[in-house]
């Protein structure tokens, strides 16, 4: 490619407009939010992809805050994103950056230990979990006292950290 190619395709990628999600205050998070599936859909693919390229090259409609659109996890949906999503989907690049944190029980962007006292009180009044993919710490698909044992001792900087997987 020449270099008055190069040039340009770089002036192009400098001029498309980011939109960052910290002006607006933190995003709201779901747990069954799927990032990636920015058209929400239901399904991670190249309707995504398309989704977020009409939002950053021609105006389309995207939600300002949606965490979903942001797959590099930036705090921005801009032009990164959609080369990072790119990469995910066609050539076997790093996962998409979910925007749960594991072991925020409350889901307030912070592990400490109101996460530790929601997840005590759910387990003892068996009252119902806001998400539980950040309440089960220790990641064996249940929610019990074994996950309030991991939080407890990783909050105490004695044990290892919180893991987020999907167990559906």
């Amino acid at each position: 490619m020449s270099f008055k190619k190069k040039s340009l395709l770089l002036a192009m990628f400098l001029a498309v407009p980011g939109v960052s999600l910290a002006e607006d205050g933190p995003c709201p998070t779901d747990c069954d939010a799927v990032v990636g599936d920015v058209n929400r859909d239901g399904w991670v693919d190249v309707a995504d992809q398309v989704h977020l390229a009409e939002f950053l090259f021609w105006g389309g409609d995207l939600e300002v805050c949606d965490v979903l659109a942001d797959v590099n996890g930036d705090d921005r949906v801009d032009m990164s994103d959609f080369i990072y999503f790119h990469h995910y989907l066609w050539l076997g690049g790093a996962s998409l950056v979910s925007p749960l944190v594991p072991g925020d029980v409350n889901m307030d962007g912070l592990v400490d230990i109101s996460d530790l006292t929601v997840l005590g009180g759910i387990y003892k009044s068996g009252a119902e979990l806001k998400c539980e993919a950040t309440a089960d710490v220790n990641a064996d698909c249940f929610v019990d006292i074994s996950d309030i044992q991991m939080l407890g001792s990783y909050l105490h900087r004695r044990g290892r950290e919180p893991v987020l997987i999907s167990c559906r």
